[in-house]
C-alpha cells in the first residue's frame, strides 16, 4: 500500500470548511501582492526514449481484490496506513468484538512483518528519493499478500492458496482470519454490482491515440521510458463523502469508490491519470529525484520531510496527471470547482503551475530541464511564511 496523501477527495471537499478556503485566499492574496513569478528560462526540448505500447488499461471489479482492501483496512493494522472509515462502518452494521480484535491482532502482526518499504519514513535532506515517490513503494515485493490477491480469479482460490505466498503458520493465520469475518464481508460484496458497471464504464474512456500520446508525453517529461502496462480495479468505499485512489503490487490502480455514486461524480479517469504520474515519477533516476530535490530546497528551506511528497510530489501528480490529461486526452481544461485536491497547500501549488506543466508537456520539456521546481518552491516558501504569521 502506499502513503495515504494519495486520497483523491470528492471534487468539491476542498471549500466544505471555512478554515481552508480563509487559508487559500490568504495565500493567493499574498501571491497577488508580492507578484511572485518565476522568470526562469525554461530548458530546450528533449525526448526520453519511450516504448510504443498499446493505450489499453484494463478496469474490474475483483472480489478477491476487495477482499483484501475490505478487511486490511478494517483490521486497522497501521495507523495512518489504513483508512478508519473502513472500521468505522464495519462496526455501525455488524459490531466489534473481543473474538474480532484478536484475529485482527494476528493479521496485523502479520502485515508489520511481511511488508517491507523504507520509503515511508525518510529524511528529505539525505535520502536520494528526495521529494519524490520511491521505487519500492509500487514494487511487488514490498507487499507480497497485496501481490498475491491482484492476480486470484476469485476469493476461494485466494484463500485456498495462501500457501503460495506463506508458511503453514501465516497460512492458518490468513485464512483463519478471512474465515472468521467471512458472513459479514459476502454480506457487503453482495451490494457491490454497481462497481462492476464502474468498471466496465472506465475501461471504456482508457484508450487510443490520445492517452497512448499523452502517457509517452509523461514519461518524457520525468525523463523515464514506458514500463509496462496498468491494471484497474474497483473496491467498496463505505463513505459516500470522497473517495481514494492508490497504486499496489507494481502496476495496480485500487479505486475506492463509494457504491452509491453515479459513475460520472467520480472523474475516475483523471484519479487514474493522477496515480500513473505518481507510477511514472517513482521511475526517475536517484540522481534526478537528488537534484531536483536540492533545487526545491535552496528555494525553499523551510520544508520538512512530514510534508515530503505534499511539497512537490503531489502537486506534479495533479497538475500532470488531472491538468495534463484533461487537455490533452479528453480535450478541455480541468474545471476549477472539479477534481483537483482536497489539501489546500496541494491544490494551491497545482493551480499555480499548471500553466507552466501544459507547456512542458506540450513541448516535450522534462522537469529537470524546466524551471517547475523552482516555481513550486516559491510558493512552498510563501506558504509557510504565511503559516508562520497566523
Amino acid at each position: 500500500m502506499v502513503w495515504r496523501e494519495r486520497t483523491i477527495p470528492l471534487a468539491f471537499c476542498l471549500v466544505t470548511n471555512s478554515a481552508s478556503f480563509a487559508f487559500m485566499y490568504q495565500v493567493l492574496s499574498f501571491l497577488v501582492r508580492t507578484l511572485l513569478i518565476c522568470t526562469i528560462g525554461l530548458g530546450s526540448a528533449t525526448q526520453a526514449e519511450n516504448d510504443q505500447q498499446d493505450a489499453h488499461i484494463p478496469a474490474n471489479y475483483s472480489e478477491a481484490v476487495d477482499l483484501f482492501i475490505t478487511l486490511d483496512n478494517v483490521s486497522g493494522w497501521w495507523d495512518g496506513f489504513v483508512d478508519p472509515a473502513y472500521r468505522s462502518d464495519w462496526e455501525r452494521r455488524f459490531g466489534w468484538t473481543a473474538e474480532d480484535q484478536a484475529w485482527a491482532d494476528r493479521y496485523s502482526e502479520y502485515r508489520h512483518r511481511t511488508y517491507a518499504d523504507p520509503s515511508q519514513t525518510m529524511d528529505i535532506a539525505s535520502s536520494p528519493h528526495g521529494l519524490f515517490s520511491a521505487r519500492t513503494a509500487y514494487a511487488g515485493e514490498t507487499d507480497p499478500l497485496a501481490t498475491f490477491m491482484v492476480d486470484q480469479p476469485n476469493v476461494e482460490t485466494a484463500i485456498e492458496n495462501l500457501g503460495e505466498i506463506a508458511n503453514a503458520d501465516d497460512v492458518n493465520t490468513l485464512r483463519g482470519f478471512y474465515i472468521h469475518f467471512e458472513d459479514h464481508w459476502r454480506q457487503i460484496q453482495s451490494e457491490n454490482g454497481a462497481l462492476s458497471s464502474f468498471a466496465d464504464k472506465l475501461e471504456a474512456q482508457l484508450s487510443g491515440e490520445k492517452l497512448d500520446d499523452y502517457l509517452s508525453k509523461v514519461s518524457t517529461f520525468y525523463g523515464v521510458k514506458r514500463d509496462g502496462n496498468f491494471r484497474v480495479f474497483f473496491t467498496r468505499f463505505p463513505l459516500n463523502t470522497r473517495s481514494r485512489a492508490e497504486i499496489v503490487a507494481g502496476r495496480n490502480l485500487i479505486l475506492h469508490a463509494p457504491i452509491d455514486w453515479k459513475f460520472e461524480d467520480g472523474e475516475w479517469d483523471t484519479i487514474v491519470a493522477h496515480e500513473i504520474v505518481h507510477y511514472v515519477s517513482s521511475l526517475q533516476n536517484d540522481e534526478q529525484k537528488r537534484s531536483l530535490t536540492d533545487r526545491f530546497l535552496a528555494r525553499c528551506p523551510t520544508a520538512n520531510s512530514r510534508q515530503r511528497l505534499s511539497l512537490l510530489e503531489e502537486p506534479l501528480a495533479v497538475a500532470v496527471g488531472q491538468v495534463g490529461y484533461s487537455e490533452q486526452v479528453l480535450g478541455k481544461p480541468l474545471e476549477p470547482l472539479s477534481n483537483w485536491y482536497g489539501n489546500p497547500r496541494i491544490d494551491i501549488t497545482a493551480r499555480s503551475i499548471a500553466k507552466s506543466i501544459l507547456n512542458a508537456l506540450k513541448k516535450g520539456i522534462p522537469i529537470a530541464k524546466s524551471s517547475l521546481v523552482e516555481e513550486a518552491a516559491l510558493l512552498c516558501d510563501a506558504i509557510a511564511k504565511i503559516e508562520n504569521h497566523r
